[in-house]
């Protein structure tokens, strides 16, 4: 890459007229009040500066040195939009107008620049992205602003980005600004791509707690509900919530978990959307809603945080047995267990309750269900309450609602006409104890054996076992 096709952009910057210095100086962007008494000298550093930056792009090609000269380049792009950012004084309307064509300049240099693979590489290997995103919240200035998002987009698919944006105090910025942006389709889907990959490669970079968890917290829960916002763009500000908790879990941070949990339940709006997507139908935002209100309550409960109405939260868990969504299955079976552990009393005295189990099982009856996690969930629930668990539902039922249409009518065995079998516990958990995963079927046979030692059910589950025994022995390949 020659040089020489920056030298005109660099002239012209030269070019610019001499104004405040650096600690009186202040660009158009970010100072509306117009002052006209402060000049100073010229523009001397920033043009040093944009030739470093220059240098460095191309330098990437030569050699180690020349990687110095890249890394000294971020550098200066990191003054640069450092003095653009925070110099917050009074100027005059003339200055304020060459400042506002300095700022163009650059910001029309640099997403240039961002075009050639080298400087990208460069850009990401030396912190470049990282600076572009602390710099976004400051630019006020549209034309500065879209430019640094064109910048971003760019490098998008440059590996390393993902770590940039793992750090969830820069990147909340970037989702508050995407929507507003003026950027083209192919640049807002490289950036959802590489939003998309944080989280979901198999080796995800580690999520950075914020200095300012609070702050963090807001515009995450903010991002979720933007109108404009993409639904790759939502769901990563959910998982990036959820992310957030579960590593100052880890990290024993129990001011940041604290902060961050208060943050979150004290915004109804916010819970109120994560239950509604939990039962959105088809949407790509049911498994991380319902995988954050699983985490809020769970974590509640060990910082000891009380919930508002704890039983529309369970009337919630209820509600996801019936929604056909196995991500959403294992959040209610997950959400459940916790609630038998920590209040069995809830669960026994819970009709609904105990029924929204009973459908999980049914709905991941077959051995070779996807969700295991489900079926050791509920096993394990089981298994825990004992002989406290109520009989109902306990064994095979036969449902046949023809019969009520044909209740008046003289046809014979009317009720036989549709009749379907209704699995019940035993049928359950004697074909899990056949379950390929071992836990499942630890858990399914200790469940079977806590039913057995009741007089009411023992000859039900030796009945119910043999059955299962025999198909199992017919099925197998001889």
């Amino acid at each position: 890459m020659s040089l020489r096709r920056w030298a005109r952009p660099m002239v012209r910057l030269g070019r610019t007229r001499a104004v405040a210095p650096r600690r009186l100086r202040q660009f158009s962007s970010f100072q509306r009040d117009i002052d006209g008494q402060r000049r100073g000298p010229t523009r001397y550093w920033l043009r040093v500066a944009l030739l470093g930056l220059v240098v460095g792009s191309s330098g990437a090609l030569l050699g180690s040195e020349d990687r110095q000269r890249a890394a000294r380049a971020v550098v200066s792009l990191g003054r640069i939009l450092a003095e653009i950012a925070y110099d917050q004084r009074d100027h005059s309307s003339e200055d304020a107008r060459e400042a506002a064509s300095a700022e163009d300049r650059i910001a029309s240099i640099l997403a240039t620049m961002a075009q050639e693979q080298t400087f990208r590489q460069a850009l990401v290997a030396h912190g470049g992205v990282q600076v572009l995103l602390k710099a976004l919240p400051h630019a006020n200035d549209v034309i500065l602003r879209n430019r640094i998002l064109t910048a971003i987009a760019s490098v998008a698919t440059t590996p390393g980005t993902d770590a940039a944006l793992a750090d969830l105090e820069t990147t909340s910025h970037l989702l508050l600004h995407l929507p507003a942006a003026d950027l083209p389709l192919l640049d807002r889907l490289k950036i959802d791509m590489a939003l998309k990959h944080v989280h979901d490669v198999p080796r995800r970079p580690a999520i950075s707690l914020p200095i300012d968890v609070a702050p963090t917290v807001h515009r995450l829960a903010s991002a979720t509900v933007l109108s404009r916002a993409t639904s790759d763009e939502r769901k990563f500000a959910l998982q990036s919530l959820t992310s957030l908790l579960l590593t100052a879990e880890s990290q024993s941070a129990s001011a940041a978990l604290d902060t961050a949990l208060r943050t979150l339940l004290s915004n109804t709006p916010l819970v109120a959307n994560l239950r509604e997507l939990a039962v959105t139908p088809a949407s790509p935002l049911q498994e991380p809603a319902a995988t954050l209100l699983v985490a809020l309550f769970r974590l509640s409960g060990l910082c000891g945080i009380s919930l508002q109405e704890p039983a529309s939260w369970h009337a919630q868990f209820v509600s996801w047995a019936y929604v056909d969504a196995p991500a959403v299955h294992v959040a209610a079976a997950e959400a459940w267990h916790l609630i038998a552990k920590q209040s069995p009393d809830v669960l026994l005295s819970s009709k609904a309750g105990q029924d929204a189990l009973l459908q999980l099982a049914r709905a991941t009856f077959p051995p070779t269900s996807r969700t295991p996690s489900v079926q050791m969930h509920i096993c394990a629930i089981v298994s825990a309450l004992g002989d406290r668990f109520t009989d109902g539902g306990l064994g095979t039922t036969m449902a046949t609602p023809m019969s009520r249409v044909f209740r008046d009518a003289d046809v014979l065995d009317a009720a036989e006409l549709d009749a379907t079998p209704v699995l019940g516990w035993v049928d359950v958990l004697t074909q899990w104890s056949f379950h390929g995963t071992s836990a499942v079927r630890h858990h399914a046979i200790q469940s079977l054996s806590h039913l057995a030692l009741r007089q009411d059910a023992s000859r039900r589950v030796l009945q119910a076992w043999m059955l299962g025994l025999l198909r199992e022995l017919f099925a197998a390949p001889v």
